[in-house]
């Protein structure tokens, strides 16, 4: 794709949108950006039609002004977000989570806190299903007996999101 003043336009635009919409979230409870989600960027590169990875670039910032110490992204998109695995792997302040079908781009996987490669023809009710009760308290920042955590843990998110793969890993 070639590189534009509209291209750059539209990506400092979506990024700026994500960034809004994480705010709005942390004000009230719930927003989001449907131009965001490009999960192939990489903090130094391009990819997958994706020029800046607008999460990472909302998590940095919302650090940097002290109004999050800790983040978990869920990744549930037919491929991987190989970009946003490779910012954050090895960062203790931010969890990853994907989600996405185990043939599609990219071929070349990047390691995110945890992966979830689903097999073709997986059923989407049967994930849906089964997952939408972790899901809920991972968003709510909730613990699996229902009590409000704060400040959770990276081995309890680990844990909430482990018990997704594997509720997914027996869907199959």
């Amino acid at each position: 794709m070639p590189w534009s003043e509209a291209l750059w336009k539209r990506s400092r635009l979506a990024a700026g949108g994500t960034l809004l919409a994480a705010r709005l979230a942390l004000e009230e409870g719930i927003a989001g950006n449907l131009a965001g989600g490009t999960h192939h960027a990489f903090a130094d590169h391009a990819e997958g039609f994706c020029v800046l990875n607008d999460v990472a670039i909302a998590i940095a910032k919302l650090r940097a002004e002290r109004r999050v110490q800790r983040a978990v992204i869920i990744d549930l998109d037919v491929h991987q977000g190989n970009g946003t695995a490779a910012i954050f792997e090895g960062s203790d302040e931010v969890v990853t989570f994907s989600m996405h079908g185990e043939r599609n781009y990219p071929l070349a996987k990047m390691r995110s806190t945890v992966d979830v490669a689903l097999a073709d023809g997986t059923e989407t009710r049967r994930i849906s299903t089964r997952s939408t009760g972790i899901c809920r308290r991972c968003l709510k920042g909730r613990d699996r007996s229902g009590r409000r955590r704060m400040r959770t843990s990276r081995s309890t998110w680990r844990a909430l999101i482990s018990r997704l793969a594997t509720a997914t890993e027996s869907s199959r």
